[in-house]
């Protein structure tokens, strides 16, 4: 067993939403390297990439990108639902999925931390849990939409900016 692996836990439509879309909006197209940006967040904690998990919902618009993310090592896709209500579509079962995973996680002993890419304050009481296991637990969120309650019960909070950010274009990657 390694103490100083990380697992990247990527609440999906949370970044794309109110992170990537921004920058998008902000500077043009911008298509995030999730590969090299997963390494650098377990880089900037001093921890090896365990694995990388991203939860999604399964839509026609995302299945190549879902897929790709996929063939990727050390990488896993993790699907809820898309459920229709009377005000649109909605995501079900994503939250649950990722409390699950941290949860399990830290009962099998195989990381030494979490980074947690999302602004949910429902994750209070499973980040609570992973921390008594002995997991510390990192939270990346947008600048302005997250959780003042989650930021405080992780072990570091920090925003996804765009100068964070910038580095993991792949549009970039292909410039250099």
């Amino acid at each position: 067993m390694n103490y100083n692996e990380a697992a990247v836990l990527v609440d999906n439509a949370y970044l794309q939403r109110e992170v990537t879309d921004k920058l998008k909006g902000n500077y043009g197209k911008f298509s995030l390297d999730y590969e090299e940006f997963s390494n650098s967040l377990c880089r900037d904690i001093n921890s090896e990439r365990f694995r990388t998990y991203i939860y999604d919902v399964p839509l026609e618009s995302n299945r190549k990108f879902l897929t790709s993310l996929n063939l990727q090592s050390r990488f896993e896709i993790r699907l809820g639902k898309l459920q229709e209500n009377e005000k649109g579509f909605h995501q079900k079962q994503v939250d649950i999925l990722i409390a699950i995973d941290m949860i399990r996680l830290a009962l099998k002993n195989r990381i030494q931390h979490v980074i947690l890419i999302t602004g949910d304050g429902d994750f209070v009481p499973a980040v609570q849990f992973v921390k008594e296991e002995g997991i510390m637990v990192h939270l990346r969120h947008a600048d302005a939409t997250y959780s003042k309650d989650l930021s405080q019960v992780c072990d570091t909070s920090k925003p996804l900016t765009r100068n964070s950010l910038i580095e993991f274009d792949r549009k970039e990657a292909y410039r250099r």
